[in-house]
């Protein structure tokens, strides 16, 4: 994607699931610059809308209070900055819906309740606004501030955005201007890129590369919300893993007896750790190739996993006869080195976490904070201002 902050215009809001399908829209790219009559350069505009926002920001005057987050004033101009980010990004995918064949507006349902993109638009701006706040507040409780480095890694973002802007023959003085049709301030510019770099340097700090400063609770909280079950199993067969045949039933009738035999004996064992050991030293000697895997429901067996979830950690489990083999399984506890099986990997779960950055941590403090509008102001309805429909609705 190009440069100029039109990058600004970022898709965080809210997680709707349109632009979940839609694998994200980039922002539009700016204009080329154009010749006037008089040989002085246009300045370029956004994509033609379908709303009004220029009539939207006329509202209110820019640095008029209009909401409180945990008792911080948002003035107008600090709320329209998240309102056209939101607003203008859900407007490209309706666009890119339109070109691909599709049907979708402002009316159109945006989540499972069937609320329209129309209706959900002010608790989106709400929640990126909230968002962004949240991870100032979570560095600030860290003690985590922007280093050297990172100060030089905004210059260097800044110089990126304005060799772009130059390469289509504006200059520097010129930089803030091009960005007042996106509705981005100067203070607005510069926030953003700071954020940028300091959720990156919470990122570090709290949560790690590789998620190994994720405090071992929280890892197996997660696993626990998830549904995560560890388990080892031994199975005892009555089909011939080589030829696929079924043993005939006088053998069979001794597997299943020999299923009853271990998993008594197993049981019979008060001492953990001892029940374990006899459990593995069983495992090896009748059925070496046997699975163990730290996994929830959608990759489990639905009666191997209610089996396990009948179970405390470190109980064995009753003889359970499932497509004519009988499994018995242990049942370990969840441990914050675990690795998550799926169909086709297993995954550190501190790695899983990882991927996911801060975002479990800005939940939880999201959910804390208290907003509050101010006294007469409502968030603008977008259908008001939609005067220029250029896509289905």
């Amino acid at each position: 994607m190009k440069k100029l902050l039109l990058l600004l215009i970022a898709l965080c809001a809210a997680g709707v699931v349109f632009f979940a399908c839609m694998g994200g829209e980039e922002a539009p790219e700016p204009a080329v610059p154009t010749e006037t009559p008089s040989g002085e350069q246009s300045t370029p505009e956004p994509e033609p809308s379908g709303v009004d926002y220029a009539a939207i920001y006329a509202l209110h005057e820019p640095e008029e209070i209009v909401m409180t987050v945990d008792g911080r004033e948002i003035s107008w101009q600090e709320y329209y900055y998240y309102y056209y980010n939101v607003a203008a990004n859900w407007e490209n995918g309706f666009v890119e819906t339109m070109y691909a064949g599709g049907a979708a507006g402002w009316e159109s349902p945006a989540d499972a309740e069937g609320h329209s993109y129309a209706q959900i638009l002010p608790t989106s701006v709400e929640r990126m606004l909230r968002r962004d706040l949240a991870a100032e507040e979570l560095a600030q409780e860290h003690g985590i501030s922007l280093t050297e480095e990172d100060e030089a890694a905004i210059q260097a973002a800044y110089q990126e955005d304005l060799a772009y802007i130059q390469g289509l023959g504006y200059t520097e003085e010129q930089f803030f201007t091009l960005l007042e049709p996106f509705y981005v301030s100067e203070e607005m510019y510069w926030r953003s890129l700071r954020s940028q770099v300091l959720y990156m340097a919470c990122y570090r700090e709290l949560v790690g590369e590789n998620g190994e400063k994720l405090p071992e609770q929280q890892v197996l909280d997660w696993m626990e919300a998830q549904g995560y079950l560890s388990l080892d199993r031994i199975r005892i067969a009555t089909v011939d893993d080589v030829t696929g045949q079924s043993l005939p039933p006088e053998a069979a009738a001794q597997q299943e007896a020999l299923a009853e035999e271990l998993s008594a004996r197993l049981r019979s064992i008060e001492d953990p750790q001892e029940r374990e050991a006899l459990f593995l030293e069983l495992k090896a000697q009748y059925d070496p190739q046997g699975l163990s895997y730290v996994a929830n429901a959608d990759w489990v067996d639905p009666e191997i996993y209610a089996a396990t979830a009948a179970l405390e950690p470190g109980e064995v489990s009753p003889v359970l006869a499932l497509d004519g083999d009988y499994y018995i399984i242990l049942r370990r506890p969840l441990s914050a080195e675990d690795e998550i099986s799926t169909t086709y990997s297993r995954d550190p779960v501190r790695s899983i976490l990882a991927g996911k950055g801060l975002e479990p941590l800005l939940e939880e403090r999201m959910a804390a904070q208290k907003l509050a509008y101010a006294p007469g102001f409502a968030p603008p309805e977008v259908l008001d201002y939609y005067t220029n429909p250029k896509y289905a609705a």
